[in-house]
């Protein structure tokens, strides 16, 4: 690939890394503020057990899955513009 193709395709991805980074700490900041009010959603509450925290395996899971699907649509997306662009 020619330098002006990897200075096309290397913004978008290097936002998404940033937006997860950004996104677990705030996601386990809001979990903390709210978490324990999530099934107290209405005026008669369902018998349902109080939230706990995600386990690291499945908050380590969804990270890396929101990282890969959200890293291939950026590629994708920088791909497309630059081709619409060097028309």
């Amino acid at each position: 690939m020619g330098n002006r193709v990897v200075q096309a395709l290397w913004p978008y991805p290097v936002l998404v890394l940033i937006a997860a980074l950004a996104g677990v700490p705030t996601a386990l900041i809001g979990w903390a503020l709210t978490g324990w009010a999530l099934p107290l959603a209405s005026l008669n509450p369902p018998n349902l057990p109080l939230p706990r925290w995600p386990g690291l395996p499945a908050l380590a899971a969804t990270a890396l899955a929101a990282l890969l699907v959200l890293t291939l649509v950026a590629t994708l997306t920088g791909r497309d513009l630059r081709r619409r662009v060097e028309r």
